[in-house]
């Protein structure tokens, strides 16, 4: 019924009253569906493989997650927003008989044109995509979690991993807020010596300026040595910690930390990246520097980074 639209705008149910992104969208588009304590029927499914813009508030789904059936689904999408959905236990996820999906075809599959992701308040969400997903969000620019006490990890391995890095080389601003379960944002199968950090060397942020975590209870480390992935990071200029109760250290040691303190200009002069760092109620904190050693040294701090 709905394969011949070019442009659409549905709003289905009475928008919250204190939920201005129902009418304002961080990004242009012509093609949008906005469902408020609906239920997902099937009849929505073709125009999800058209539509823009998503945003889904009490919304009912027929099972764990958003019910994605082929790989022409969401394949238009630049922004999503979900809100209390409270029955989805994961956002999307698709099994390919190799495990992965193929480079080619990374651009026209399911979330692959994304460029902002908002989830809140999914009290089953217990992570968002597998793996396979995640290596398709090759536009994926802001990345906001918030509100789901369930959730493990943002990103789960599915089959067995190829040791290959997932790159969000897009993904410049994300926050993490009140997951207190959350412990890893992608956690690979292979095994650790200690205890696996938040972000590991699985996966990069070569372009991630803004990050926020906070209420994250049982992290009780950030970065990891990330030895084989110092470029991630390397271009952060917001910081914000708060509310980790096991958090034992902020900034890393060594290659990470010289990466975060300068760059080099056209000019060759060196200038500060990181300039915003903002810590709270981080009750096991010890340090929030470190040496290349390893070993914490919180009196060795380069104030002229944090700026009010």
């Amino acid at each position: 019924m709905f394969s011949n639209l070019r442009e659409f705008h549905l709003f289905v149910g009475e928008p919250p009253a204190n939920n201005r992104s129902m009418n304002l969208s961080p990004v242009s588009v012509t093609k949008s569906i906005k469902l408020v304590n609906h239920d997902l029927v099937e009849g929505y499914q073709t125009l999800f493989q058209k539509a823009e813009e998503v945003i889904l508030y009490e919304t009912d789904f027929p099972g764990s997650s958003i019910g994605i059936r082929d790989t022409k689904e969401f394949i238009n999408l630049r922004y999503m927003q979900i809100e209390n959905c409270k029955a989805m236990e994961y956002l999307a996820r698709i099994s390919s008989p190799q495990g992965e999906i193929q480079e080619s075809l990374q651009r026209s599959t399911p979330f692959s044109n994304l460029i902002k992701l908002e989830i809140k308040c999914c009290l089953s969400l217990k992570y968002l995509f597998c793996d396979s997903i995640a290596r398709c969000l090759l536009l994926l620019e802001e990345l906001h979690i918030r509100d789901c006490p369930l959730m493990e990890e943002v990103v789960r391995e599915e089959g067995k991993s190829d040791g290959n890095i997932i790159n969000m080389s897009k993904l410049r601003k994300m926050s993490l807020i009140k997951l207190p379960r959350l412990v890893h944002f992608y956690k690979d199968k292979i095994p650790y010596a200690q205890i696996q950090p938040l972000f590991d060397r699985m996966v990069a942020f070569p372009s991630l300026e803004m990050l926020d975590i906070s209420g994250l209870e049982d992290i009780t480390d950030i970065w990891g040595d990330n030895h084989d992935n110092a470029s991630s990071f390397s271009q952060l200029k917001t910081l914000k910690v708060k509310f980790c109760n096991k958090l034992k250290n902020v900034i890393p040691p060594a290659t990470l930390r010289s990466s975060l303190t300068s760059e080099v200009d056209t000019h060759g002069s060196h200038t500060d990246l990181l300039c915003s760092l903002q810590l709270s109620d981080l009750p096991s904190l010890t340090s929030f520097w470190g040496e290349a050693s390893g070993e914490a040294n919180s009196h060795k701090v380069y104030l002229y980074l944090i700026a009010k």
